[in-house]
């Protein structure tokens, strides 16, 4: 999704009916010092999915809510 970027993981996150959740790397050392670029990012959230009303990209290139 995005190059090197080490803070990924506050851009992106899920939206309830009544909060947003922020998204957290299931691989922190893939966003630490040193990191490499990455194609692919892995993020977690935790949520009930009956309350999920959409995931939200939150960047300069792409401000978008998918449903």
């Amino acid at each position: 999704m995005l190059p090197k970027f080490g803070e990924i993981q506050d851009l992106v996150c899920i939206k309830t009916e009544t909060a947003e959740v922020k998204a957290e790397p299931v691989f922190p050392e893939d966003h630490g010092p040193g990191a490499l670029p990455k194609s692919i990012h892995y993020l977690k959230a935790r949520v009930e999915l009956t309350k999920v009303t959409a995931l939200v990209f939150r960047r300069r290139e792409i401000n978008a809510e998918v449903s």
